[in-house]
């Protein structure tokens, strides 16, 4: 495995062409994201750079965005993970995107949705910090992981957890099928 790893601004880029590929291949122009960690910041940031307002039907391009231990306010002391080991620091530099002076800046940007309604999974199973101690999932903060987002639950997990079966039941499928407060499948405007 080599090279250094894209940045959140590289891979929304990537996405698009994934997501190009499925509404002509599949005919699926309304669609609905799942995204793991910085996976739900491409995808918020798919969202406001690529995402149809004017689709015919007057429907969002993206339905729902459930985030699982996203960090949308950064992660303190995410550049000490550059400094675990120099063999890593080609594929962390991801890490400074991460860092919340930054995410600041992403957040002061990255602000359109396009209507696509957003739920976060927030995990509060381990502690997370370097100076101050929060609980969280073990790498992303409960105050970052729910950060802007106004439909959100907790798990007792860990990071890497958060993507169990148990928590796509819990907390991914029920918004896929009816949406918060049964709003899904969403009826056509006219």
């Amino acid at each position: 495995s080599g090279g250094a790893t894209k940045s959140v601004y590289d891979n929304a880029d990537e996405l698009d062409k994934y997501i190009k590929y499925a509404q002509t291949e599949s005919n699926a122009w309304h669609i609905d994201m799942v995204g793991h960690s910085t996976g739900g910041l491409i995808a918020r940031l798919w969202l406001h750079k690529f995402a149809k307002e004017d689709l015919p039907d007057r429907v969002p391009h993206v339905l729902h965005l459930l985030m699982l231990g996203t960090p949308n306010n950064g992660v303190p002391c995410a550049d000490a993970m550059k400094n675990v080991s120099s063999q890593f620091k080609d594929k962390l530099r991801a890490a400074d995107e991460l860092m919340p002076d930054e995410m600041l800046r992403f957040n002061s940007f990255v602000r359109n949705t396009k209507g696509t309604k957003l739920a976060s999974l927030v995990g509060i199973g381990s502690m997370v910090g370097c100076t101050d101690i929060h609980t969280g999932d073990g790498f992303v903060p409960y105050e970052s992981a729910r950060y802007g987002v106004a439909d959100y639950a907790y798990a007792d997990d860990v990071h890497p957890d958060l993507v169990s079966h148990q928590n796509f039941t819990y907390f991914v499928l029920p918004r896929i099928i009816k949406g918060p407060k049964g709003t899904y499948p969403l009826p056509i405007k006219s």
